[in-house]
């Protein structure tokens, strides 16, 4: 799961970047261009998935932190 929280935030950060750069390129141009609209998919999209992959580690840094004071509890005091 970790590995796929890994894919999700990569991806995501390679498609924010790429929108951005794509909605700056085509700023110029005439309203007829995909460019702009195509930039605000990948940059919506690449968003979605970073905040997506960010949340899954989030998740999982919590259930390990649980494991690790449900193991601790359960140990015996000397």
């Amino acid at each position: 799961m970790r590995f796929f929280s890994d894919v999700l935030v990569f991806v995501g950060g390679i498609l924010l970047t790429f929108g951005t750069d794509l909605v700056v390129e085509s700023a110029g141009q005439n309203l007829a261009s995909v460019g702009g609209l195509l930039g605000m998919i990948a940059s919506l999209l690449g968003t979605a998935l970073l905040i997506t992959g960010l949340l899954s580690h989030y998740r999982l840094s919590r259930e390990r932190a649980n494991l690790v004071q449900s193991q601790l509890q359960g140990a015996p005091r000397h």
